[in-house]
């Protein structure tokens, strides 16, 4: 995985983000940012490794979106002296290939067989629900479509392969209202899985992709 470092000032505090599959860097860039914190934002899960040293923060808050819930449910844990002081979990789960707590695996499937410019394309209608939202999110340079679809064959795999989540303790779950929905992963799954493990939620008057209603969420 790669790590864009978009604020580097050696502040106290970081903030962390892990984006979900195959998202453009520049959907975090238009987002508010404490004037205190550096800002970084891991992306390109075509492998597990996190190799950055986060020890000299006196304080971390991890944001994760979508599938990059899973990924920091597994790297945090792995990191040593990383003081973690708020984890905000996004519209996604711990254990996203799941008929009850995440994606089912007829839907994650039906992804990976439409890989091409097209499938993507129809993807992004379905993170961004609204016209509004898709013209925005279109605006952007999108990522490689070779990387992006080694980046889902790869976290396919990898989720696969690991049965149980991590205990890693997530203190806020932000969740679409049921009234918008959520196309990727379905709200009544998400509820699931945040309650069995005792998080808070809060719901998000947003789609799946919640940044463009959402641009000062670090806030909340």
């Amino acid at each position: 995985m790669k790590i864009e470092k978009l604020i580097d000032r050696g502040y106290p505090k970081l903030i962390l983000c892990f984006n979900g599959w195959s998202a453009p860097l520049a959907l975090f860039r238009q987002l508010a940012v404490p004037a205190d914190a550096d800002y970084w934002v891991v992306y390109d899960y075509r492998d597990s490794q996190f190799d950055t040293d986060l020890s000299a923060y006196a304080e971390v808050q991890v944001y994760a979106w979508s599938l990059g819930v899973w990924v920091a449910s597994q790297v945090l844990p792995t990191l040593p002296h990383v003081r973690i002081t708020k984890s905000v979990a996004i519209n996604g789960t711990p254990s996203p290939l799941s008929a009850t707590e995440g994606i089912p695996e007829v839907a994650f499937r039906a992804t990976l067989h439409h890989l091409t410019l097209e499938g993507i394309r129809l993807f992004n209608q379905r993170i961004c629900a609204s016209p509004e939202n898709i013209a925005q999110y279109e605006a952007y340079t999108p990522r490689p479509l070779a990387e992006v679809a080694d980046e889902l064959r790869f976290l396919y795999k990898q989720i696969k392969g690991t049965k149980v989540p991590t205990d890693f303790p997530w203190s806020q779950a932000y969740v679409s209202s049921p009234a918008i929905g959520d196309a990727i992963f379905p709200v009544a799954n998400q509820l699931r899985a945040w309650k069995s493990q005792q998080v808070p939620v809060q719901f998000l008057q947003a789609p799946h992709c919640p940044f463009f209603q959402y641009p000062n969420l670090f806030a909340l």
